[in-house]
Parts: C-alpha cells; sequence; structure tokens
C-alpha cells in the first residue's frame, strides 16, 4: 500500500492531520469520540495537563487550543489539537484494554506519520539533488560545444558560467548542510522518545498514588529501577527506538502491587 493511502487511513479512521507547521495533530473531539468519553470531559483533562506542566513544559508543542463551528446549531466550540507527546501524557489516565488498543493505535499512526514527513523531506532533497546533477550536465554541454566552436568562444562561456559554477558549489553545501541537520534531528528522537518514557512513568505513578511524583522520590526510583531490570537496561537511553511501544504498555500496565504501594 502506498504511503499517500496509509496517510488518508489514517486521517479517515483515526483523524490525525498535518497542522500548518507540518506536524501531526489530532483533535480533542476525536480522542473524546474513540475513547468514549464526552468532549468536555477531555477538554478538562487537558486543562489540568496544561496547570501541572505550567512553568516545567512549553504546553503549545503539547495541546494547541482552537475552535470548531457545530454543523447543526453553527455555534462555535473550544477543541485542542494534541501533539504525538500531547496525546501521550492525556491518555496515560485511561485506562482498560479497549483504551490501551487505542492507545497504541495512535501511538503507531503518529510514528508512521512522522516517518511520512521524514520521506517526503528525503523526496524534496532527492529531487533538488537530479536538478543539481542536470544542471551540471547541461553546462558541461554547453562548454564542450562552445569549445569546439572557438578558443574566443570558450572564454566567455567560463567568465559567463564561473558565477553558475560558484552558485552551483554552494547549493551542494546547503543541501549537505540540511542533511546532516535532519541526521542530528533523528538522534533527538531516542531523545524525545526518553522524556515521553520518564513523563509517562510520573503521570502513571501519580494517578497510582494521587500524588504529584517527582525523579527524587524512593516510589519512582523503584518502579524506574523494576523497569531497567525487566529490559536489561542502566539507563533510559539504552531504550531503543523500536522497544518504545512495549515500554509504553509495560509503564501503562503498572499496578500497586507491582511496586507494592499499599
Amino acid at each position: 500500500m502506498g504511503n499517500n493511502n496509509q496517510i488518508s487511513i489514517l486521517k479517515s479512521e483515526l483523524g490525525l492531520k498535518l497542522n500548518e507547521g507540518k506536524v501531526a495533530v489530532v483533535s480533542s473531539r476525536v480522542i473524546a469520540k474513540n475513547f468514549k468519553k464526552r468532549p468536555s470531559e477531555i477538554n478538562r483533562k487537558i486543562e489540568d495537563l496544561i496547570n501541572d506542566l505550567e512553568g516545567v513544559q512549553n504546553c503549545t508543542t503539547l495541546f494547541i487550543e482552537t475552535k470548531y463551528q457545530h454543523l447543526q446549531n453553527k455555534q462555535w466550540y473550544k477543541e485542542y489539537l494534541l501533539t504525538k507527546d500531547g496525546f501521550s501524557l492525556l491518555v496515560m489516565g485511561l485506562t482498560g484494554k479497549e483504551a490501551l488498543e487505542w492507545k497504541l493505535k495512535y501511538i503507531n499512526a503518529f510514528n508512521k506519520m512522522e516517518e511520512y514527513i521524514k520521506n517526503q523531506n528525503s523526496l524534496i532533497q532527492g529531487n533538488q539533488t537530479m536538478f543539481l546533477a542536470q544542471n551540471i550536465q547541461q553546462i558541461a554541454s554547453t562548454m564542450a560545444q562552445f569549445m569546439e566552436n572557438s578558443a574566443i568562444q570558450l572564454q566567455q562561456i567560463k567568465e559567463q558560467t564561473k558565477g553558475e559554477v560558484k552558485e552551483i558549489v554552494r547549493d551542494s553545501i546547503i543541501i549537505k548542510d540540511q542533511q546532516i541537520e535532519e541526521t542530528a534531528q533523528l538522534i533527538g528522537l531516542r531523545a524525545k522518545n526518553t522524556k515521553m518514557l520518564v513523563n509517562a512513568l510520573k503521570e502513571k505513578l501519580k494517578n497510582l498514588t494521587g500524588c504529584k511524583v517527582t525523579a527524587k522520590d524512593y516510589i519512582y526510583e523503584k518502579a524506574k529501577n523494576k523497569l531497567f531490570k525487566k529490559f536489561g537496561v542502566v539507563t533510559w537511553e539504552d531504550i531503543s527506538i523500536g522497544k518504545f511501544n512495549t515500554v509504553y504498555s509495560f509503564i501503562d500496565a503498572l499496578e500497586k502491587e507491582d511496586i507494592k504501594i499499599y
């Protein structure tokens, strides 16, 4: 199945879309429908998270406030657009087998969207490289033709194309810099997932204990060590990107008896 068909399915079945900044988002209304919650309840949970994260996290990268017009009464209502990180924080407190299935569906969908965006950027760069190669070939052919005519014409062409060659070299350097930047972004994906797992564990422990949990708390250390032992790692960064969903599910399934909370 082509990438465009996959993206169309993600949009129609799960409501994912790309905003103006080319970031995958999903409406709080769609989340409410799929998780069988009232839109007002989902909005309230989002606003509670925004209050909890105030001063710690820039919530505009998680929850984007917007509004929509009701088809029947034509009135405007508030909703939120959730990024991947915002969605993960919101649904951490939603439990049950069906809820877990929806969580994993959305996480996989967000990952596919991110890969689609990355592939689109690579395609654009590939087209630019091809265009550059065609230009170089055309210039070389033109130069050879003029060389056959006369030495004077060759000198004229050299002077004329000197600036063009400099521009081609400069464009090549720019493209290479962009490729280096994209590689750095891919490396940063592991750090991003690590932050999501840490926040997910804190939120889960908060739901289990009824209290806000920090990385310095004993209960956090105990749960973290249990997780590290389970997956054979010694730091969060040791968890591979491919195991993200498995670790996420493990955190979501934690119960009080797993960490001996009484």
